[in-house]
Order: structure tokens, then C-alpha cells, then sequence
């Protein structure tokens, strides 16, 4: 269930499509999620205290007219969804998702 998670996270589903994936209720999702995400948050440790450490992840659509790797969304406009990490303290990229 660490998968459903991270997915969760990751794709920003709903939590009908995670259960349907995963052949569970949405409900079921939603919960594995609610008890899951604190305990996966604490593995990874207490926030760093100098603030220059900190990392910043964006979520963003951005349009594109490229009709193989879009579909069509709420708003009609054709768009893909990127993630990015960089560092906080030089705004360096250091990952993008693939769209």
C-alpha cells in the first residue's frame, strides 16, 4: 500500500482512479492514504534547520499543442502535467518529471 501513496502523490489522482488501479473502493484509497502519508512522511526525518537546505516541488500544467501526449481536461485546453525539485538555497533544478 506504500505504492498507493506515492502514487497518490506523485500523479495527483483521484481517489477513484487510485482505486480502481489497485481494485479497492475510493474510500478504501482515502483511508490507506490518510493513515499511510504521516508515518512515509517520518521516515524520511525532521526538516532540515538551516532553511537553505530545504528542497521546493512544483506541480504545474503548462499547455502544449502536441495532441499525442495530451488529453483534453476540465478547461478544454490541452495540457500536460510537470514536477519539478530544485534546492532552495541556489534555486538550482535538480529533477523534472516526464510529462
Amino acid at each position: 500500500m506504500t505504492l498507493l501513496v506515492v502514487l497518490a502523490y506523485r500523479t495527483n489522482l483521484t481517489m477513484q482512479q487510485l482505486g480502481s488501479l489497485f481494485g479497492i473502493s475510493h474510500a478504501a484509497a482515502h483511508r490507506v492514504i490518510t493513515r499511510l502519508a504521516k508515518p512515509l512522511a517520518g521516515l524520511l526525518g525532521p526538516p532540515p534547520a538551516d532553511r537553505r537546505e530545504l528542497w521546493i516541488v512544483d506541480g504545474t500544467l503548462i499547455p502544449v499543442h502536441d495532441q499525442r501526449r495530451t488529453a483534453k481536461s476540465k478547461n478544454y485546453r490541452r495540457s500536460v502535467n510537470v514536477q519539478i525539485a530544485c534546492r532552495a538555497r541556489d534555486r538550482r533544478v535538480v529533477a523534472v518529471g516526464d510529462a
